[in-house]
């Protein structure tokens, strides 16, 4: 059996959802499982996913709804699709359990959406939802803001709980990581999200979690499946995207504001994370707009 590595999804503070689309040679490859639930729409693609103790086939237009510290993850059958190629595409919803079941708790004509939120710890599918209400409204969530994208999230898991063709994939709830191993990892990922615009040395870091550097390392390699120099690289990429939304925000001030100091290798990680160049990014940002 394989063992599921920690991943922390790079939810902003201020979004309550996060929405992401990835079209990429492949899916995100380590078994893996995060705090946030998860609703991915599979654009194209098709293969297998494992999830819990389960394994079943996808195709386009499938939807699956992933619990809260469910280990899953999905392979695609294009295995031999150079990785310079993109294979799959999706959208990917991505918000806390525990938030919006707060916001329903005392309201009685939510209680079929507090019964599906419990249960998606056992995972779902709706086969074909893409041609469905449901697909269009996971479509539309990814151009919603603020408020709205929460609404747009509810009508979704509305249609989910009350779809008959929702699929239970796995029976058994897993109990990843140990809390002692979630709070170092935790400390670190908060203390790069709060410092990610400054310099953050590989000793600084480890001292947090009162490891050596090597042994720190080991650590975050083994329960994340990548390096910590990659995971900051992803962070501060992430930042600058944020930023670059922003039409008044520069190419050059998205750079120097998320923590780099050379504008050479912030072209070159950005490029490797994002598929793109800074200024081919904006320039696709202006063009969705019009």
């Amino acid at each position: 059996i394989m063992e599921p590595v920690y991943f922390k999804v790079p939810r902003q503070d201020e979004e309550t959802v996060r929405v992401e689309y990835w079209n990429l040679p492949r899916f995100y490859e380590p078994f893996h499982y995060h705090e946030e639930c998860q609703l991915t729409l599979v654009l194209s693609s098709s293969g297998s996913v494992f999830m819990g103790n389960s394994l079943v086939e996808y195709a386009e237009g499938d939807l699956f709804f992933i619990g809260e510290n469910l280990p899953h993850v999905l392979r695609d059958d294009n295995i031999h699709i150079p990785r310079n190629k993109n294979a799959v595409s999706a959208i990917s919803v991505f918000f806390s359990l525990h938030s919006i079941m707060r916001m329903l708790e005392d309201i009685p004509e939510a209680f079929p959406l507090q019964k599906l939120l419990q249960d998606s710890a056992f995972g779902f599918k709706i086969k074909d939802a893409a041609q469905q209400e449901i697909g269009e409204h996971m479509k539309t969530i990814r151009e919603s803001v603020g408020f709205v994208r929460i609404m747009e999230l509810l009508q979704i898991l509305i249609l989910f709980a009350s779809s008959p063709h929702t699929e239970k994939l796995t029976l058994i709830k897993s109990a990843p990581l140990d809390r002692f191993q979630r709070n170092n990892l935790n400390k670190v990922f908060d203390y790069v999200m709060a410092h990610y615009n400054e310099k953050i040395t590989l000793e600084e870091i480890s001292s947090l979690v009162c490891m050596t550097p090597n042994a720190f390392c080991r650590f975050f390699k083994k329960h994340t499946q990548k390096s910590f120099s990659s995971f900051l690289i992803e962070v501060r990429v992430n930042k600058a995207c944020k930023m670059l939304q922003d039409s008044s925000s520069s190419v050059s001030d998205s750079c120097y504001s998320s923590g780099y100091n050379n504008i050479s290798n912030f072209h070159r990680h950005f490029r490797r994370v994002v598929g793109m160049t800074p200024n081919e990014y904006k320039k696709q940002l202006v063009h969705s707009t019009l």
